[in-house]
C-alpha cells in the first residue's frame, strides 16, 4: 500500500513538470547562497590559518617591539646573556610581484640555523632546498620562494624579479627553490618569499631592526621562570603576547565580516523555506480532493502525513544536491570578493584557490534538507488532520482561514514583540540579532492575511471603475482564494523587503561615508606611499622627499600624519599621530567631548581622542583612561573626545604628532596634505611631485575629488557580494511568485473553463489574470516597503551597530521604495505571462475534465 501511496506522489511531481523545477530552483538558489558564501568564507579562513601558520611556526610566544620593531641586539642579549632557548629572530613584511600579474607575499627574514625547532621545512638539513644554501646567507638580495610558485611565475633558479615594497621597487635573486615534505606545508610555503635576516632587513629598511623574536616556552615551572626572565630583559614599549594571541587578534578583525556574510545568506534561505513552504502548500490545496478520496477508502492520517513528507524529503534531496553544485560554481565568484574586501580593510590575504570543505558541503545539505522539511512540516500535519468530507469540499480552506485571519494577526503581532524583546536585549551578539530578526518576518507573514482583506475592499473600488466587471473579478478572487494567495504574496513581500532593507542600509550608509568624506578632505593635495591594504597604511615616506615637497612654493600650509600599529596583550591598537593646524579642526565631528576644549590641550599634554568604532569596541567614555605602550613604558593618556570615523571598523587612538615624539624614537611620516596657494594649478602641481621621487620609488598623489572617489570605490567594492545576494534574493521571489501562480491557476482550470464555457473570451480571461497578478505584484510591493524599512532600521541602529561601532544616517531613499515596488510588481506581471497564456489557449472542454 505504502508503495502504490509513494508512487501516486511521485507521479504527482512528474505530471507537473514545470511546478516541480520551479520547486527545485527555490531549493537550490537557498542552499547554493548558503553553501557558496561558506566556502568563500571557508576558503578566506583557510588562507588565513596558513598565513598564520607560515610565520608563526610552532613558537609559543612572540616578544614584539614599537613601530620600528624590535633591536636586534635584544636577541643577542637574550640568547647569549640570559641564554634564552629555542629563540629565532623574524623580519617580517607586506611585499608584492609585480609581474606576470599583482600578486601578494610575506616576505620572511629568518636565520636558517636558528629555525629548525620553529619552523622545521626551513631548515637548511631538512635537504628540501635546492640552489647555493651556502651563499642564501652571504649574498645581498638573495630569496628563496617555494617550487610551485616557481613554476606559476615562470621562474628557476638565479632569475631575477622585482618586488614592490610601499612605494620602492627593489631587484632580488631567487637563489634557491624550496619544497614542501606535504601538501598542507606546500600550501603554507606558497605564499611565502624567504630571505636572510639582513636582506630582509635591507629590503624593509629596518636596519638594526627585527619584527620579532620567537620562542618556545614550556607550559611548566621552568617555562614560567624562563617567560619571567625574558619580560624582565625587554625594553620598555616591547611586549611578549602569546602567538595564538596574534591569531586570534587578526581573527577577530574578520569575525564580524564574517558572521554579516553568512547571516545575509541565511536571509536568502529564509525567502527560499517560505517558497518551499509556498509549494508545499500549494501541493497539499490542489490534492484536497485527493486527500479526501484517500481518507474515505481508508488510508490513515499517517500514511497520508508519509506521503507528503516523502515528497517533501525528494525534493529536498534533488534541491539540495542542485544547490550544492551551483553553491561550489558560486563560492568562485564569491571567494574573489571575499579577498578583496578583506585586502581592502584588513590585512593582506593571497587566496588563489577554492577548498572544497566537506564540513560546508554537509552543512549546505543540513541546512536545505533541514529547511525544506521544516517548512514542509505544516503543509504535510494540515493533509493528514482534514476529515474525509470536508477534504472534498473546496471552500472549507478558505471559511478556515478568514475565521483564523483575527486570531494569525493576533499571532503576527506578537511575533512582532518577541522580536522587538530579542533585538532590544542589551547582548552585543550579533547572531542574537539576526534571530531577532526572524520573528519579526514572521510577524509580518502572519499579519498578510488580514492586510490583503482591507486590502482588497479599497482595490476593489479602483478596479472596478478601471476595468468594470474584470476588475471586480479580480479583485474579488484575490480574497475569495485568500489560503492561495495570501501565501504567495507573503513570500513575494518577504523576498523584496529583504531587498529593500539591504538597499536601504547600504545606500544609508554610502551617503554618511560620503558626507563624512566631504567634511574630511578639505585639503587639495594628499600624498602617501602605496600599500596593499587600502585601509591601513604604516608604510612611510622619505624624510627628505618630505621635506622637498613642504618646501614646494606652491603650498600655503600642510598636515601630516604617522600610522602605527601596537601589540598591547591581548589586542592590537592603531595609533594615529597627526600633525594638523586649526583649519582643519573641524574636520573632526564629535560624538562626545568639548572640541575647543580638546584643541586646546591637544599638543599640550597627555590627551588622545578616539574613534567611535574603538570607543565602542573597549567601552570607553571622554574623561577615561587608556594606557599606552611606548618607548618609554606604560603611559596613562586621557580621552579627550570621541570623533566619528569610517577609515576602519577595528578604530583608532588618534594624539598629537609632538606627543608620539615624545614617547617613541621615532619621526616618520606616513603622509600627508597639502593646502595650495590661490591660483596654483591643482593637476600641473600634482603631475609634478609624482616626478620627485627617484627612478625606484613611488608615491601616490591624489587630489581631494580623486580620494573621494577611490574610497567610494572601496566602499563599492566592499557592498558587492551583498548587492549579489540582493540580487538572488530577487530571483528566489520571482522563482516563488511565478510557482504560486502556476500552482494557483492550476487549481483554478475548472473554473476559468466554466467562464470560457459561458462566453468569456481568450483574451477577457487573460486580461483577468494578468490584473489579478497585478494587484498581488503591488500588494507585495507595498507590503514589502514597512518590513523592508523596519530590516532596514535593524541593520543599521541594530546589527550594524554591534558589529561594527559605527552610528549611520538613516535615510529613506525615494529610489529604492521606487524600484521594490516596480520589481514586485514586474515579478508579478513577468511570472502571470506563461499561466495567463496557457489558461486562456486551454480547451474549455480539457480543463472540464476531471483528473
Amino acid at each position: 500500500m505504502n508503495r502504490v501511496l509513494n508512487r501516486s506522489a511521485f507521479n504527482y511531481l512528474l505530471r507537473h513538470p514545470l511546478q516541480l523545477v520551479l520547486s527545485l530552483l527555490g531549493i537550490a538558489l537557498g542552499v547554493a547562497v548558503v553553501v557558496g558564501i561558506d566556502l568563500a568564507n571557508a576558503g578566506a579562513s583557510r588562507a588565513f590559518e596558513l598565513s598564520m601558520e607560515s610565520v608563526a611556526g610552532k613558537s609559543t610566544h612572540q616578544i614584539t617591539g614599537g613601530p620600528k620593531g624590535l633591536p636586534d641586539s635584544v636577541y643577542s642579549y637574550l640568547k647569549i646573556r640570559k641564554q634564552i632557548n629555542p629563540m629565532a629572530p623574524v623580519v617580517e613584511g607586506n611585499v608584492a610581484i609585480v609581474r606576470p600579474a599583482l600578486r601578494a607575499f610575506t616576505l620572511l627574514g629568518v636565520d636558517p640555523f636558528s629555525e629548525k625547532p620553529f619552523r622545521s621545512y626551513l631548515s637548511p638539513i631538512s635537504g628540501k632546498i635546492t640552489g647555493d644554501i651556502s651563499a642564501f646567507m652571504a649574498k645581498p638580495g638573495s630569496i628563496i620562494i617555494s617550487t610551485r610558485t616557481a613554476g606559476q611565475l615562470g621562474l628557476r633558479e638565479n632569475d631575477t624579479l622585482t618586488l614592490k615594497i610601499g612605494g620602492s621597487y627593489k631587484k632580488v635573486k631567487v637563489l634557491g627553490l624550496i619544497e614542501g615534505e606535504n601538501e598542507r606545508s606546500r600550501n603554507i610555503l606558497d605564499n611565502l618569499i624567504l630571505s636572510d635576516i639582513s636582506t630582509a632587513q635591507e629590503l624593509l629598511n629596518m636596519p638594526g631592526y627585527l619584527s620579532r623574536i620567537d620562542l618556545i616556552i614550556p607550559d611548566s615551572p621552568q617555562g614560567e621562570e624562563m617567560l619571567k626572565k625574558v619580560k624582565e630583559n625587554i625594553p620598555p614599549g616591547s611586549s611578549v603576547l602569546r602567538s595564538e594571541t596574534r591569531t586570534k587578534i587578526a581573527s577577530d578583525m574578520l569575525k564580524a565580516f564574517d558572521i554579516n556574510l553568512t547571516a545575509l545568506s541565511l536571509l536568502a534561505l529564509i525567502v527560499g523555506m517560505f517558497l518551499i513552504y509556498n509549494t508545499m502548500t500549494f501541493s497539499v490545496l490542489q490534492r484536497r480532493t485527493y486527500i479526501g478520496l484517500l481518507r474515505s477508502i481508508g488510508v490513515t492520517q499517517k500514511e497520508i502525513f508519509r506521503i507528503f513528507l516523502t515528497e517533501a524529503s525528494i525534493l529536498a534531496a534533488a534541491g539540495t544536491i542542485l544547490g550544492i553544485l551551483g553553491g561550489i560554481v558560486l563560492a568562485k565568484g564569491m571567494l574573489r570578493l571575499v579577498t578583496q574586501t578583506i585586502n581592502d580593510l584588513y590585512l593582506v590575504l593571497s587566496v588563489r584557490e577554492l577548498n572544497i570543505s566537506l564540513f560546508s558541503l554537509a552543512k549546505g545539505a543540513f541546512v536545505g534538507i533541514g529547511a525544506t522539511l521544516l517548512a514542509a512540516l505544516k503543509p504535510s500535519l494540515e493533509a493528514s488532520s482534514v476529515p474525509p468530507r470536508l477534504a472534498l469540499s473546496r471552500s472549507d480552506q478558505e471559511i478556515k482561514l478568514r475565521r483564523k485571519i483575527p486570531r494569525l494577526a493576533l499571532m503576527g503581532i506578537v511575533m512582532l514583540l518577541l522580536g522587538a524583546g530579542i533585538l532590544s536585549l542589551p547582548e552585543r551578539s550579533i547572531i542574537l540579532s539576526y534571530i531577532g530578526i526572524l520573528p519579526v518576518i514572521l510577524g509580518f507573514s502572519l499579519l498578510t492575511p488580514l492586510m490583503i482583506f482591507y486590502s482588497m475592499k479599497f482595490l476593489s473600488l479602483i478596479t472596478g471603475k478601471l476595468f468594470g466587471l474584470t476588475g471586480r473579478m479580480a479583485s474579488g478572487s484575490i480574497v475569495s482564494q485568500i489560503s492561495r494567495t495570501a501565501v504567495a504574496v507573503a513570500a513575494l513581500s518577504i523576498a523584496v523587503s529583504a531587498s529593500v532593507g539591504i538597499g536601504t542600509m547600504v545606500n544609508s550608509f554610502r551617503q554618511t561615508v560620503l558626507t563624512w568624506l566631504n567634511g574630511n578632505l578639505e585639503a587639495d593635495i594628499y600624498i602617501s606611499p602605496p600599500g596593499l591594504v587600502l585601509r591601513n597604511n604604516g608604510a612611510t615616506m622619505d624624510s627628505a622627499l618630505v621635506k622637498r615637497i613642504e618646501a614646494l612654493p606652491e603650498v600655503e600650509d600642510y598636515n601630516f600624519y604617522r600610522e602605527i600599529t601596537l601589540n598591547t596583550g591581548n589586542d592590537e591598537m592603531r595609533i594615529f599621530a597627526l600633525n594638523v593646524g586649526p583649519r582643519s579642526y573641524n574636520d573632526f565631528k564629535f560624538k562626545e567631548g568639548n572640541p575647543e576644549k580638546f584643541w586646546s590641550g591637544f599638543r599640550e599634554g597627555d590627551v588622545v581622542m578616539v574613534t567611535e568604532p574603538y570607543a565602542y569596541r573597549h567601552n570607553i567614555k571622554t574623561g577615561d583612561l587608556i594606557s599606552i605602550p611606548t618607548e618609554k613604558g606604560n603611559i596613562n593618556f586621557s580621552v579627550g573626545g570621541v570623533y566619528y570615523d569610517y577609515a576602519s571598523d577595528l578604530g583608532m587612538v588618534t594624539m598629537a604628532f609632538d606627543t608620539y615624539k615624545k614617547y617613541w624614537k621615532e619621526h616618520s611620516i606616513s603622509g600627508l596634505s597639502l593646502f595650495l596657494k590661490k591660483g596654483v594649478k591643482r593637476d600641473s602641481l600634482i603631475n609634478y611631485i609624482r616626478t620627485m621621487p627617484g627612478p625606484d620609488e613611488e608615491i601616490l598623489v591624489r587630489s581631494s575629488n580623486y580620494l573621494r572617489k577611490a574610497s567610494i570605490d572601496v566602499f563599492d567594492r566592499s557592498f558587492m557580494i551583498t548587492n549579489v545576494l540582493q540580487v538572488l534574493a530577487i530571483v528566489v521571489a520571482f522563482i516563488g511568485i511565478l510557482s504560486s501562480l502556476m500552482a494557483l491557476l492550476l487549481e483554478r482550470s475548472r473554473e476559468f473553463a466554466i467562464l470560457r464555457a459561458s462566453g468569456m473570451t481568450p483574451l477577457q480571461l487573460w486580461k483577468l489574470l494578468t490584473i489579478q497578478t497585478g494587484l498581488m505584484g503591488i500588494l507585495a510591493g507595498v507590503l514589502s516597503l514597512p518590513l523592508g524599512n523596519v530590516l532596514a532600521w535593524i541593520l543599521i541602529y541594530i546589527i550594524n551597530r554591534r558589529s561594527f561601532g559605527w552610528t549611520m544616517q538613516y535615510l529613506v531613499l525615494p529610489e529604492v521604495l521606487i524600484e521594490a515596488l516596480l520589481v514586485a510588481i514586474s515579478a508579478a506581471l513577468l511570472a502571470g505571462i506563461y499561466p495567463a497564456l496557457k489558461m486562456a489557449r486551454t480547451s474549455p472542454a480539457l480543463a472540464l475534465r476531471e483528473e
